[in-house]
């Protein structure tokens, strides 16, 4: 319960950390000072075996997900990933999203527990834009959180695209609102008409 509550009070001030810093603040919750006490290989065991599980017990893509971001892909549209993590580190999730087959889609991804910032922080988008080397103005942004994806691209002067079943009214921000990923390609050939 107290890691839970000590990375919510990091996560609400749109700041990240690191798995290893994660795996700390548990073992001091355990024991005051254990981190101290362990080696660094030892540290690094227990990261792995922290970071790790999601890559055993991977979640299922949402249905129709591979295909829509495979037909926005095979449109031209160069593709990157912004992501909050939480207990999985963006290291382990690139991992993951290899095992799905979709990695290689994405030109750039960004996590937060690299940039140390969480969406909707402006670094977040930033970092990924500079990464493209492309301008604000020329990005869409899609994401199914009216705070995290829409306001946060928004404020960088990305469009945004909203997806998801609570959409109405379709977020004050979002220049699109489709009810599921597969409205996606559609919503994005009508903000480049």
């Amino acid at each position: 319960m107290m890691t839970g509550d000590h990375l919510e009070a990091i996560w609400r001030r749109y700041e990240d950390v690191s798995a290893r810093e994660q795996v700390e603040f548990l073992l001091e919750c355990l024991d005051a000072g254990l981190p101290d006490e362990l080696t660094s290989a030892v540290l690094d065991d227990i990261e792995v075996a922290y970071s790790n599980s999601m890559l055993r017990h991977r979640p299922r893509l949402l249905p129709g997900a591979a295909e829509t971001i495979s037909a926005i892909r095979d449109t031209g549209v160069v593709m990157g990933l912004i992501s909050n993590t939480g207990k999985t580190p963006g290291s382990v999730l690139r991992m993951m999203l290899e095992q799905m087959d979709i990695l290689e889609c994405f030109r750039v991804s960004t996590f937060s527990n690299e940039v140390r910032e969480r969406k909707p922080a402006r670094r977040m988008f930033e970092v990924t834009l500079a990464e493209f080397g492309v301008d604000a103005r020329d990005s869409v942004h899609i994401g199914d959180n009216p705070v995290a994806d829409i306001e946060g691209a928004k404020a960088v002067g990305m469009r945004a695209i909203l997806v998801g079943q609570d959409i109405e009214p379709c977020g004050q921000r979002a220049d699109a609102c489709v009810p599921d990923i597969a409205g996606v390609p559609r919503a994005l050939d009508s903000l480049r008409a």
